[in-house]
Formats: structure tokens, C-alpha cells, sequence
């Protein structure tokens, strides 16, 4: 994977002459990984493609060096933002997954929420009939967090995968919730049609760390609110939802950048 995305550079490299070592570390350190997976052991392959992958960022500009941590710490970010506001408003938690460390994650971490404190807050909204149903029985809505930072997608792999994890896994996933760090997204659209045409449903969202925290628990509130709303999925222009408070009658309108 790594030769494919960067051999071309990696050969500009040898021609360069005083960085001739990076390409031979680089090799070395992926050397290492196709023997380590040809023997089983995927974990320290991982690592060491990780290693190799940190070693050509270290040859990059600062600039480079930087948007690359800062893409690291971005699931982090959105996690920690989401556990937080989850707990809050309903009662549930956000759990990482033993892929959260992964290198490239397929889910980053399960959103357990309350069943009966989430249709409640759903009940000025329309509620799909067999979510519904699953969530009263099992008395929790379960739903997979993606974390990316960027708007590019492979969505048609993405979904497939998704959805042996919906058949085959044991997660119990009810919904998917994509969250990418853009400002926009046509992947997002792609993403929640093709997940709503297999019977499933997807809300996404494109959140920057830069517009700060409320704006991530805004979106993420009005994606919640709508998860029955298929039509509602995937627009990337800021939305506003707006829907009567039960006890008052009076609008709340809760607006943020949601699918």
C-alpha cells in the first residue's frame, strides 16, 4: 500500500543522493512487514509499515510534518468532543474499538445511547418504524463512529466493509455516523445514500477543530434527530433544523453543518 501511494517518490529519493538512506530504511522497515505478515503476525507488520510511513514524514517540510499530526489528532479530538456531549444529552457513552489504535480503522469507536432517553428526544421527529422497534427491545441505540480527516473516499469499499460488520459483526450496529474534516464533502452524500439504499441508516457531518467544539455537538444533534430522515443525509451546506419543544410548543432550532 505504501509502495503504491509513494514509489515514485521514494525512487526520486535514490537520485537525490544525500537522502538515498531514507529510501533504504524505508525499504528495510517494509521488508520487514511483507515477512511478518507472511508469518502471521499482523501486529508488528503494522507497525513497522507505521514506522516506515513515520520515517518519510520526517523527510517532509514542516508544514507536511504538521497537517499529518494534526490528522492524527483529530479522531481523538472529535471523540472526545462526542463522549463528552453523548453522556450529557444522552446518557450514553462512547466506547473506542480495539481498531481505534489500528493504523487505518475501519470503525473508530460505538456510540452506546440510552433507548428510551433517545426516543424520547426523538419524539417530535418521525422514528422509522423497525429502529424503533430494535431500540425499545434492546433498550440501547447503537451507532459506529468514522472518523476522517479529509473528504476522500473510497465509499463503495468503505460501505461494503460496513456492511459485513452490520451481517458478521459483533458490534450490533444500528446507524453509522461519518465525521470528516473539511469544510466540504460530496463523499458524505455518496456515503449516506449508498449506506440508506441497503436498508441501513448513516448521518455524516464535516466538522474543523477551527469552528470549535459546539459546532461538532450542534451538528451532531441535529444528525441525531434526523437519523429517519434519508432525504436529510449528506448535503454539506450549513442546515437548520427546526422542531417544537414538547412542553412549551415553542421552535428550538438547532443548527449545524450535518448530513
Amino acid at each position: 500500500m505504501f509502495v503504491a501511494a509513494f514509489g515514485d517518490r521514494i525512487r526520486s529519493m535514490e537520485f537525490g543522493g544525500a537522502r538515498i538512506q531514507l529510501a533504504l530504511n524505508v525499504k528495510t522497515s517494509l521488508k520487514k512487514a511483507f515477512k511478518l505478515r507472511l508469518s502471521g503476525n499482523y501486529e508488528e507488520a503494522e507497525a513497522e509499515i507505521e514506522f516506515a510511513f513515520s520515517q518519510f514524514v520526517t523527510q517532509e517540510p514542516h508544514k507536511v510534518q504538521r497537517a499529518y499530526e494534526d490528522s492524527k489528532a483529530y479522531q481523538k479530538c472529535v471523540l472526545d468532543v462526542l463522549c463528552k456531549h453523548v453522556k450529557e444529552e444522552f446518557g450514553g457513552r462512547v466506547r473506542e474499538t480495539a481498531a481505534t489504535v489500528s493504523f487505518l480503522p475501519l470503525v473508530d469507536a460505538v456510540m452506546i445511547v440510552d433507548g428510551d432517553r433517545f426516543l424520547e428526544k426523538l419524539k417530535p421527529n418521525y422514528v422509522c418504524p423497525d429502529l424503533k422497534r430494535k431500540v425499545e427491545e434492546e433498550k440501547t441505540l447503537r451507532s459506529a463512529i468514522i472518523v476522517r480527516p479529509g473528504p476522500a473516499l473510497d465509499v463503495a469499499k468503505l460501505v461494503e466493509r460496513l456492511e459485513q460488520e452490520v451481517t458478521n459483526g459483533a458490534l450490533g450496529i444500528d446507524c453509522f455516523l461519518l465525521v470528516q474534516n473539511c469544510k466540504d464533502s460530496d463523499s458524505r452524500k455518496q456515503f449516506c445514500e449508498l449506506v440508506n439504499g441497503k436498508g441501513m441508516h448513516a448521518k455524516s457531518l464535516v466538522w474543523q477543530p477551527v469552528t470549535g467544539s459546539d459546532t461538532l455537538k450542534e451538528a451532531f444533534q441535529a444528525a441525531i434527530l434526523t437519523i429517519c430522515s434519508p432525504s436529510q443525509c449528506g448535503y454539506s451546506q450549513a442546515a437548520s433544523l427546526t422542531r417544537h419543544n414538547s412542553a412549551s410548543q415553542a421552535p428550538v432550532t438547532i443548527a449545524g453543518t450535518f448530513g
